[in-house]
């Protein structure tokens, strides 16, 4: 079981903002909240939970993650019309 180590630096803060901040998919987000898999001292948290600044919130998952991480960057689409 892989564990990720979350820390609020922010007062108030929302779990999803968080979770937002660092990067972590939708996918692997609602995977982890389907199983009850995101605690800060062993409670169950929700998304709209309000965070205090200096709070851990440790991410259980038992999913094969690789060490690529998602960067973002800016992406170019080109549209031609053709008459």
């Amino acid at each position: 079981m892989n564990k990720i180590k979350l820390r609020c630096e922010v007062d108030g803060q929302t779990l999803e903002e968080l979770l937002d901040e660092n990067n972590i998919s939708r996918k692997l987000r609602r995977s982890l909240k389907a199983k009850g898999a995101i605690k800060k001292d062993d409670k169950v948290l929700y998304m709209s939970y309000k965070l205090e600044k200096g709070d851990i919130v440790t991410l259980y998952s038992d999913e094969d993650n690789s060490d690529i991480m998602p960067v973002e960057m800016p992406i170019k689409v080109w549209i031609v019309l053709l008459a």
